[in-house]
């Protein structure tokens, strides 16, 4: 069938039913065609208009429209209803070309396309090259050819009058390659309507694109939606041409909103910048909420992300108190030539009550700066959160375990738990190996001006050149209560190891440079190449000290320190403190802990209190015990953040102290802040240590009756009658509640 006008292989125009019997398919083999006049073709009817059904479709024949628009395997044009149709046709046209669709504004339910789509202009697609209407439940095994605007389902998926443009339940197959050069997608190539699906909307198909190119959309606007998707075994490739830029798992650019999505794929882009799991870029009306995962390897030119390759929106990336974002990256994250991050390489937004984990590896190769297990840079402030990351970081300078450049505040600290006591909630720590070239950091590579960190830990092995620290490679801003305990490093042979803070020039267990403040922090590591806390002091440095035994607090002293204790050696930058007399407050003179610190006298290291697990002892009525000497049974429990930990377990961090001599004596308790219970051994990181007072007096008791000398394990005042005595404490942040009960 040849026209120039509107033409069909069944009808040229419908406004009637096509195939109303119900199981009855109707069939079209004709070859469409047009010489390129024709304002609409399809291979079962021209246009399909408002009032026009068409039901049970199959298409077999060729429908070629070289030089038209709106071609398409079913229906050039679609306005009205069209379900359960099967497009056989090879479908060549110049611009919005689908397999069933060359434009759709109408209903689309149940359609599937199998053979190639051709656009030698812009807008194809596997069903649909422009829709503005409802398509719900589709598929497309074929292969979709266009210029700009590809997609395995539509070219683009646009509102109309601010409303339509709704794709639901699809599905692109593994077989479905898709190639284009700008705004190519696996479902759509733009977005600015609904892409949505009732249990998982999936793309399995491989997009190649050069701009704006995503596994499910490659460019999601301002107004568009994607929810609830996942994009899995896709593998998104630079078509040739310069300029390669914007390529995710999800959408290329994102300007709307992506909640609850997933990406299971490979997103393989070495020559293109801004390349991200699930956006290459999230400008600044993007929105990212609910639940986002990439699980797929992620590899760019620069600037490089987990999530996304950048960040560009200054506003909050905000769950809330119940239902906190929560973002994850578990694939390795690759920058042939430049930096990455396991999450951001680039942050400018800020951060409320959200968890960014990263548990995947972040390379950096080439020339490249500013790498970080979390954001390679970041100038946004995060609160009511936590920023951790597991897997190992690698990059060149500025790298660091979470950031590797930082101007925004990053604060940690307390939270209560289910049990109204108050725990370690929103963490900020890491525990990967991380190693770069200058101003490397366990946490911040180069926290510079402006920059403060609040609350942090890191227990990763650290190494670099020069200006290489525990937390920060250098630091220019503020950075306050930290700890530095390396747990885990790497051998050459992968396995895990206790590893060290490792560098040539300026060199410190906490920070490597340090040109802005540092207070409250110690540090309980090995330090090769510097100073037990600090390489080199420009700034300020108080409330500071370390266990080591062996060299200097601070390397190079040029700024002020004060109330810094090291335990080794007295060189005239510290105050010297002995293996003996550390575990007492006492010796520590004008230490100054204040409400910062706490400290089990005579029994621990001063710990800071801010990673702590609120905890409280409830004792059982049956701690009575006969014969002399004896040994006090530890029956009873502890409450501790939101568990019951049974301390009579082996629990490295809370210790039960028994003395039993006759007269008054005691049961006390005491914690450690941070311990493994072997090499390599995993660790809680709410499990940092307890904060419990608990001491009971042992007074002996004689009962006539049997003969026996009994000992009670009791609190309050010794002077009243106990025969029997529970006793419950319990501490809660603002003091103590002490309830007993004869």
């Amino acid at each position: 069938i040849t026209n120039d006008g509107t033409a069909g292989g069944i009808a040229g125009t419908n406004t009637g039913t096509i195939g109303a019997m119900e199981g009855t398919f109707v069939t079209a083999e004709s070859a469409v065609t047009s010489d390129g006049n024709a304002t609409a073709i399809g291979g079962v009817v021209g246009k399909n208009e408002n009032s026009g059904k068409v039901n049970l479709a199959n298409s077999l024949g060729v429908t070629n429209g070289e030089g038209v628009d709106n071609v398409g395997g079913i229906a050039g044009v679609n306005s009205g209803t069209m379900y359960s149709l099967y497009n056989e046709s090879v479908v060549t046209g110049k611009g919005s070309v689908g397999g069933v669709a060359g434009t759709n504004s109408g209903e689309i339910e149940n359609a599937v396309n199998t053979t190639g789509i051709t656009a030698t202009g812009d807008y194809a697609g596997g069903l649909a090259g422009v829709n503005s209407g409802t398509i719900d439940s589709g598929r497309n095994t074929g292969t979709i050819n266009g210029k700009d605007y590809v997609g395995g389902m539509v070219g683009k998926n646009e509102k109309a009058d601010g409303t339509g443009g709704i794709l639901k339940n699809l599905s692109n197959a593994v077989t479905a390659a898709i190639f284009g050069s700008a705004n190519v997608g696996g479902i759509a190539g733009t977005n600015s309507g609904t892409i949505t699906s009732d249990n998982n909307l999936v793309n399995e198909g491989t997009v190649y694109g050069n701009q704006n190119v995503g596994g499910i959309a490659g460019v999601n606007e301002q107004d568009g939606v994607i929810e609830n998707v996942t994009s899995e075994t896709l593998v998104l490739k630079t078509a040739d041409g310069a300029n390669a830029q914007y390529f995710g798992g999800i959408a290329g650019q994102n300007a709307g909103t992506i909640t609850d999505a997933t990406n299971e794929s490979n997103v393989r882009a070495e020559g293109a910048t801004f390349v991200g799991g699930i956006a290459g870029q999230n400008t600044g009306t993007g929105k990212l909420t609910g639940s986002l995962v990439n699980n797929g390897d992620v590899t760019g030119l620069s600037n490089v992300g987990g999530l996304a390759g950048v960040n560009n929106n200054s506003s909050l990336l905000k769950g809330s108190a119940d239902n906190p974002l929560r973002v994850t990256n578990n694939g390795t994250i690759t920058a042939t030539n430049g930096g990455a991050g396991g999450i951001f390489h680039t942050n400018t937004g800020d951060i409320e009550h959200a968890v960014l984990t990263n548990n995947g590896t972040i390379i950096a190769e080439g020339e490249n700066e500013n790498t970080g297990g979390l954001f390679g840079e970041n100038s946004g402030n995060a609160s009511f959160s936590s920023l951790i990351n597991t897997g190992k970081v690698s990059g060149g300078a500025n790298t660091g375990g979470l950031i590797g450049y930082n101007t925004g505040t990053l604060t940690g600290g307390r939270g209560t738990g289910e049990n109204g006591m108050t725990l370690y909630k929103y963490q900020i720590y890491n525990n990967g190996a991380v190693s770069g070239t200058d101003n490397v950091g366990g946490l911040i590579g180069h926290n510079a001006e402006g920059g403060a960190l609040y609350a942090g830990y890191n227990t990763g092995a650290v190494k670099g050149n020069d200006s290489v620290g525990g937390i920060a490679g250098r630091n220019d801003g503020n950075v306050s209560s930290v700890f530095n305990t390396i747990m885990t490093g790497l051998n050459e042979d992968g396995t895990t190891k206790y590893g060290a803070v490792t560098g040539k020039t300026n060199v410190g267990g906490l920070v490597g440079f340090n040109a802005g403040t540092l207070t409250d922090g110690y540090n309980t590591t090995g330090v090769t190449g510097g100073g037990n806390a600090a390489g080199t002091n420009t700034g300020v440095i108080s409330r500071v000290y370390a266990t080591n035994t062996t060299g200097r607090l601070i390397d190079i002293n040029k700024g002020t320190a004060s109330n810094v204790y090291t335990f080794a050696v007295d060189d005239g930058s510290a105050r010297f403190v002995s293996e003996a007399e550390r575990m007492f407050s006492r010796f520590y003179g004008g230490f100054g802990f204040g409400s910062m610190w706490k400290n089990y006298d005579g029994w621990s290291t001063p710990m800071l209190k801010v990673f702590l697990t609120q905890a409280g002892y409830s004792a059982d009525t049956e701690l009575v015990q006969t014969g002399y000497p004896m040994s006090l049974p530890i029956k009873g429990y502890v409450v501790a953040g939101d568990n019951l930990i049974a301390y009579y377990n082996a629990n490295a961090l809370l210790v039960a102290l028994a003395n039993t001599e006759l007269g008054e004596d005691y049961l006390a308790f005491y914690s450690t802040q941070i311990a493994a219970s072997g090499e390599g051994a995993l660790f809680n990181p709410n499990n940092l240590g307890y904060d419990i007072d608990v001491r009971y007096s042992i007074v002996p008791l004689f009962e006539h009756n049997t003969g026996y000398l009994h000992w009670l394990h009791r609190g309050g005042d010794r002077e009243r009658n106990f025969r029997e005595r529970k006793a419950e404490i319990y501490f809660h942040e603002g003091g103590m509640v002490h309830e007993e009960a004869l």
